[in-house]
């Protein structure tokens, strides 16, 4: 089934398509990575449905442009001088359609922030083997909000730009920075 990309649609379930991805992710690593390039597309469609969700359930500042709107993107902002409406969520707009002016759009940081959860982190949650880390036991597995491994051990002997202190989400994070409320940490 193909994503659905309306913007402000109340069935939108992915701010990307496969095509954009794919051209991102050759763009950003000189070549589409062959752990996303030989994925067929139906698994490719999963992880950015999967990274959309996940994205959703961050903490964003703003309200939706629409309330019917799936997604919580686009967004209007309190500081938006430009939009003479009131930033509460009661006063957004019921149908995206209605917005005629000023037509908010989805962020590009943001539409590279799915493609970087749907690549750094959904894609290898769903290929992780428990078992192929025989020298640490996974303590902790959590997928929700905020996506983490921890193992169990001491990483102190590790430098600072180790995978121990910069996790493959901290990219996302860069993205999306000035939108989050606040920044939940996640170890991969």
């Amino acid at each position: 089934m193909a994503l659905i990309t309306t913007v402000g649609g109340n069935d939108s379930d992915s701010y990307v398509t496969v095509q954009e991805a794919d051209a991102y992710l050759g763009t950003m690593y000189g070549d589409v990575p062959a752990s996303w390039d030989n994925l067929d597309e139906v698994p490719k469609e999963n992880r950015l449905k999967i990274a959309a969700l996940i994205m959703n359930s961050y903490g964003w500042r703003g309200v939706q442009a629409s309330r019917d709107q799936r997604l919580a993107f686009p967004r209007w902002w309190r500081t938006d001088v430009e939009h003479d409406l009131q930033m509460d969520y009661e006063d957004t707009f019921v149908n995206f359609s209605d917005i005629t002016e000023n037509v908010p759009v989805v962020p590009t940081e943001v539409k590279y922030a799915q493609i970087e959860v749907a690549y750094q982190a959904v894609s290898h949650i769903m290929q992780l083997d428990p078992l192929a880390f025989p020298e640490k036991e996974i303590k902790m597995f959590e997928l929700g909000g905020s996506l983490g491994i921890e193992f169990f051990g001491n990483a102190s002997d590790e430098g600072s730009m180790s995978k121990a202190r910069l996790t493959s989400m901290d990219i996302v994070y860069a993205y999306l920075g000035k939108w989050l409320s606040k920044v939940k940490g996640a170890v991969i």
